[in-house]
């Protein structure tokens, strides 16, 4: 986007700063009464990860709109693809991952995540 045109935007869109500066569920609760009603435009907010009072409008009606637009995606392999692929990549980082773990607390060391406070969780226990 050019300097010009991103001066112009507030101009040209009044309305999003709007939308930016409150979360998804004020703007539907400025323009519905019935809750119901409300819970359409938020189906897809699964795919973002949040709730409507969490998330700012714009960033729910862009997720949203894209997907209606684009439609959906999904890795080769299907999600599981995906999690292999990032365990992977952190384990040849020096990363490791732990599955069926209970984190209690996240160790900080200069800015960056460096352990964890585990706790094992077993699926079967044996006495």
């Amino acid at each position: 986007m050019s300097g010009k045109k991103l001066l112009d935007y507030p101009k040209e869109h009044p309305h999003f700063y709007d939308w930016m500066s409150k979360t998804f569920k004020q703007k539907l609760d400025e323009y519905f009464k019935n809750d119901d009603l409300k819970t359409l435009p938020c189906s897809l907010l699964g795919y973002i990860g949040s709730e409507p009072g969490r998330v700012s409008a714009a960033s729910a009606l862009t997720a949203s709109l894209s997907y209606f637009i684009y439609g959906g995606y999904y890795p080769r392999g299907w999600a599981q693809n995906f999690a292999n692929t990032l365990k992977k990549f952190i384990v040849s980082r020096g990363g490791e991952v732990l599955l069926m773990h209970r984190v209690s607390k996240i160790l900080v060391e200069n800015g960056s995540a460096g352990g964890s406070g585990v706790v094992r969780c077993l699926k079967h226990l044996l006495l």
